[in-house]
This record gives structure tokens, sequence and C-alpha cells, in this order.
């Protein structure tokens, strides 16, 4: 959606930056359920999550056995969803939400700091980040996620 700024008079520019691992790609998947149902309740009559990004997660059932989770098709991304402790977001990636008929929110999905492939791989995100918020103009709001 290249042309949103056109179609909306108000965009509001949301950067999410944080740690490899700490849910950054999370928060915009909960961010797209937030804004698809009014309450907890309709979203789980609905009985479907959206997830604008692949995720897995673990959870443990009440024996505590662990069970891997995966939302979304990770074949159909360019992210890295095999690495432990990597980065999951490989670059920038923007995700556009409307909230009504003339604004919407464009956040920017950022890859993570203290990546564990080291200072130089911290230093390509850096960059990518910066390019990122020049090429937007303006933010309106930066989401900081650590666990």
């Amino acid at each position: 959606m290249g042309d949103a700024r056109e179609l909306y008079s108000n965009v509001y520019n949301v950067l999410i930056m944080g740690p490899s691992g700490a849910g950054k790609s999370t928060l915009v998947n909960g961010i797209a359920n937030y804004l698809k149902y009014q309450t907890l309740r309709e979203a789980e009559l609905h009985d479907q999550v959206t997830c604008v990004i692949p995720c897995q997660f673990e959870v443990q059932d009440d024996e505590y056995k662990s069970h891997k989770v995966s939302l979304g098709k990770a074949e159909e991304t360019e992210e890295n969803f095999n690495s432990l402790g990597h980065s999951v977001t490989q670059r920038p990636k923007n995700y556009y939400f409307p909230i009504d008929n003339k604004e919407f929110i464009h956040i920017i999905d950022t890859p993570g700091l203290a990546d564990s492939r080291g200072v130089e791989q911290d230093n390509i995100n850096l960059e990518l980040i910066r390019k990122a918020i020049i090429n937007v103009g303006q933010l309106h709001a930066l989401s900081y996620c650590w666990t």
C-alpha cells in the first residue's frame, strides 16, 4: 500500500525498536488484532487470529509439556525463522492499519538490536532503521520493546 498517504488525510507513523526476540513483531500482530475486534470476546467468537507477520512460539499444557505453535505462512516471507536468537525481522517492514475512513496507523517493524550475530550486524540493522526513518519523514511515536 504505497499510496496510503494519498488515500488518508492523517497518517500516524510508529517505529517499533528493541532487542532481538523482545516481541516487536508479536506487538504488530497484537495491534492488528486489537484494531480488528472491538472486544476480546468478539475475537474469541471469531476463533481466528489475524497474523500479519508469521510467528512461532511455545506453550505449555497442564502437564508442563511444551507445544510449538506456528501462525501464518513463514514460507511466504524472507524473514529468518530457523535461527534461534537471531533477529526474525531482517529489514524494516511497513504495515498499514486503517483506523477509520480518514486515518491509519503506519507501523515500521525493525530488525532487532543486540543481535546474536554481533556488533557488525547491529551496525547494519541500525543503518537500515535510520534509512526507514528518513523514508517516512516524520515519526509520531516510538515503541521500544524489551524482555
